[in-house]
């Protein structure tokens, strides 16, 4: 498993995986990237276990403070009250020829935070269902 947490990273949302809208007020990013093994140990290993890669998945765990105007914002809301995917993109570096990961999600939790003279802030928690695509930005 990989945990990328990025500081100054950006953290965008789509309904269809074309058109992306930064999601804005983003203080805390994290995505685990993991590997599915598929064990293929058989008569022939010998008392050894083999195995290979199997599907990808990501997971992301993404804090913001809330803001009702924000169209990134919403589009994830949107999602997790329609009970639809959605698309997001993480780039833990903003740079061209950095990291990107796009992967289409459900959405498994949006928590709000109203804690006492302090700002409203939403945790999403998603996890991949699809294709997951690591490639660079342009």
């Amino acid at each position: 498993m990989t945990e990328i947490i990025g500081r100054n990273g950006t953290f965008f949302s789509s309904t269809d995986g074309a058109a992306f809208t930064q999601v804005a007020g983003v203080f805390s990013i994290e995505s685990s990237q993991d590997q599915e093994r598929i064990d293929k140990t058989d008569f022939d290993s010998i008392g050894h276990k083999e195995g290979e890669y199997g599907e990808d998945s990501v997971s992301y765990n993404v804090q913001w403070h809330r803001d009702d105007s924000d169209a990134g914002q919403d589009i994830v809301r949107t999602a997790m009250q329609n009970k639809t995917a959605l698309f997001l993109r993480h780039r833990p570096e903003s740079a061209s020829g950095a990291d990107q990961i796009t992967s289409r999600v459900i959405s498994t939790a949006l928590n709000i935070t109203n804690a006492r003279n302090s700002m409203v802030d939403q945790t999403l928690q998603a996890e991949s269902s699809g294709t997951v695509t690591f490639d660079t930005q342009a």
